[in-house]
C-alpha cells in the first residue's frame, strides 16, 4: 500500500506543486494535528532547499477534535476522517473501522469499490489486505447493517469478467535486512468466473499440482492458487521467488516490472544452487 501511496498521491503533488512554483523555494502546509508529531517528524525527512514542510495545527495547538468543530461551525457539514473509501490507515484503529462501517452502509457503493479493489489485490498478494493483511469482506461480513454492500459485491464477482493470472514475485535482500520486491503479471485466458475455475483446475490436471485454496498466513483468505514456487520464509540473506497461477476478476493488466527480469534471474539461480 505505501507503494501506491506514494505513486497516487506523492507522485500527483510533486507534479503539481513543480508546475506551480517552478523552481522557487516554497513552504508545503500539511494538516498534520498535535496527536500526529510523529508524522510531522517523518514530512521532515522530505525537505529540501526548496521544499520547507509547515505545520499550521500543531503550530496553533489543535487536536483533530478542534479542527472537526471549526470546520462544522463554518461550513456545517460533518467532514469524516478519509476521503478515500478503501484508505487502510482509516481501518488501522477500531474507531476507524467503525467509521468506514457507516459510511459503506450508508453509500454502499463505496463499499462495493474498496471490496473489488481488495479482492483483486488479494488474489494476486495474500498480503494486500486492507486491514493490515487482513480482509476488509471478513470485517463486513461480522457487521450489522452490511446485507446491501455485500449483496452488490456478490452481484459485481457474478457480472465481471474474470482471468486466470500467472503471478511471480521475487524478493532481493537489502543490507538492512528487508526485501525489495519486484513482480510480474500475466493473463493467460479470460472467461466468466466459472470458466476460469474451470481452467484453472483443468491447467491443475494438466500439470499434476493440486490447488491450495487459501493461505496458511491469513486465515480469512480462501482465493484457489495453484502453486509452482513457494518463497522460503527462512531465508532472509538471498535472492528468493514465488510463483503460483490464480483467478480473479480482470482487473489487473499483464505488467513486468523494470526490476522484475534481473531479480528473477538471481532467484532462479539460487533455486538451482540448492
Amino acid at each position: 500500500m505505501q507503494s501506491t501511496g506514494l505513486h497516487f498521491k506523492g507522485f500527483a503533488l510533486d507534479t503539481v506543486i513543480a508546475a506551480i512554483t517552478q523552481g522557487r523555494p516554497y513552504r508545503h502546509l500539511m494538516g498534520f494535528t498535535q496527536q500526529e508529531a510523529s508524522r510531522a517528524t517523518r514530512d521532515t525527512k522530505h525537505n529540501t532547499p526548496l521544499r520547507t514542510g509547515s505545520y499550521p495545527l500543531m503550530d496553533w495547538g489543535w487536536t483533530r477534535e478542534r479542527a472537526v468543530r471549526y470546520l462544522e461551525d463554518t461550513y456545517h457539514e460533518t467532514w469524516i476522517k478519509s476521503a478515500c473509501t478503501y484508505c487502510p490507515f482509516a481501518l488501522a484503529t477500531e474507531a476507524g473501522r467503525e467509521s468506514t462501517v457507516a459510511q459503506f452502509v450508508a453509500d454502499p457503493h463505496a463499499g462495493l469499490l474498496a471490496l473489488a479493489m481488495e479482492f483483486t489485490a488479494t488474489c494476486l498478494n495474500p498480503t494486500q489486505g486492507l486491514i493490515n493483511g487482513k480482509r476488509l469482506l471478513t470485517l463486513l461480513r461480522h457487521s450489522p447493517g452490511t446485507a446491501e454492500v455485500l449483496r452488490m459485491f456478490d452481484e459485481y464477482l457474478t457480472a465481471v469478467p474474470w482471468a486466470v493470472y500467472d503471478v511471480r514475485r521475487t524478493f532481493t535482500p537489502r543490507s538492512d535486512g528487508r526485501f525489495n520486491h519486484a513482480r510480474a503479471v500475466k493473463i493467460l485466458h479470460t472467461g466468466t468466473g466459472a470458466a476460469m475455475r474451470a481452467c484453472l483446475r483443468e491447467h491443475a490436471r494438466a500439470t499434476g499440482t493440486a490447488i491450495i485454496r487459501g493461505d496458511s498466513r491469513f486465515p480469512d483468505d480462501q482465493h484457489p492458487r495453484l502453486w509452482v514456487r513457494h518463497r522460503d520464509h527462512t531465508m532472509s540473506t538471498v535472492a528468493d521467488a514465488e510463483h503460483f497461477v490464480t483467478v480473479s476478476p480482470a482487473t489487473a493488466i499483464t505488467k513486468t516490472g523494470p526490476a522484475f527480469p534481473t531479480a528473477w534471474a538471481a532467484a532462479a539461480q539460487f533455486q538451482l544452487a540448492v
